[in-house]
């Protein structure tokens, strides 16, 4: 029978540990089998399946706490133990060949979508800031990958020309071939000002807003919002689409679509400020 104690501090290094490795296979593309490394805890373990697999949500929402890459499929969950918070934080320092993998994962170049690319459309996962943000300064490293991966230029436009490209194809597939020849990948022919990327068109030609967001990650990855974008999807409501396209390679795609305000659809923090010295500032000496 499984026991329903805490789980003591070597079980917890035991979990992480194996948790971790298969991270390690995921920022590799390499194959493995999440089954067979539960069974391989239960026996180790002696716990059931349903605790492991808990456990391992558990160990996915306080790397996302960190701002760093978790296991897909391990839907972070925020209930932690404060002693498994503390491995999993005491790991990553100490897994600097795991960091170095990651950063090459959120920065390395991908090929655009092959023509016969599949799309997914899924529902957006129901997760609040406040699941993910256990207090101020749990980032632990060198990086924070949410805001690394927001500046893989070569990641977000590939997911901009796939959007560009699928918006064109539904509406020549919809007979609209003149509204299909006037979509625009605006953030190249104007520029990265205007809050949202592509000028598409809705079936009754009614302006259609598209801001794309980029992962290579699931679903439940934070993504970078601008204020310019924030704003602009007030301005504009409903004509304003955020696109979230994530498990993002060139043969199949993932997304959800949020529309509207996106003070009202997301979940806002401001993590940085942009400062200069006010006049209410003392002016001291050394």
């Amino acid at each position: 029978m499984a026991r329903n104690e805490n789980w003591s501090d070597e079980e917890n290094s035991v979990l992480v540990n194996a948790y971790l490795d298969m991270l390690r296979h995921e920022l590799q593309d390499e194959a493995y089998v999440k089954a067979d490394v539960n069974r391989m805890l239960q026996g180790v373990l002696g716990r059931g399946r349903g605790s492991i697999e808990f456990k391992m949500a558990n160990v996915s929402a306080v790397l996302r706490e960190m701002s760093f890459p978790f296991v897909n499929g391990y839907k972070p969950y925020p209930n932690i133990q404060a002693s498994l918070r503390d491995r999993v934080r005491a790991e990553i320092l100490r897994r600097h060949d795991l960091t170095d993998l990651a950063f090459e994962a959120m920065t390395s170049p991908i090929e655009d979508v092959v023509p016969s690319v599949t799309w997914a459309e899924g529902l957006p996962p129901v997760v609040g800031l406040s699941d993910r943000v256990a207090a101020p300064g749990q980032r632990v490293g060198r990086w924070d990958f949410v805001e690394l991966e927001a500046t893989n230029r070569a990641l977000g436009a590939a997911g901009e020309r796939a959007v560009l490209a699928r918006e064109r194809a539904l509406l020549v597939g919809a007979g609209e071939h003149r509204l299909a020849d006037r979509v625009e990948h605006v953030s190249q022919t104007v520029g990265d000002g205007l809050g949202f990327d592509i000028r598409s068109f809705e079936l009754d030609g009614s302006d259609k807003l598209i801001e794309v967001k980029t992962t290579k990650l699931g679903s439940h990855w934070p993504m970078v919002l601008s204020r310019n974008e924030v704003d602009v999807s007030a301005a504009e409501g409903d004509k304003y689409y955020l696109y979230r396209l994530h498990d993002f390679r060139p043969e199949s795609v993932k997304f959800y679509a949020l529309r509207g305000d996106l003070r009202e659809v997301c979940d806002l923090r401001a993590e940085t400020f942009q400062a200069l010295p006010s006049a209410r500032a003392e002016v001291g000496g050394f």
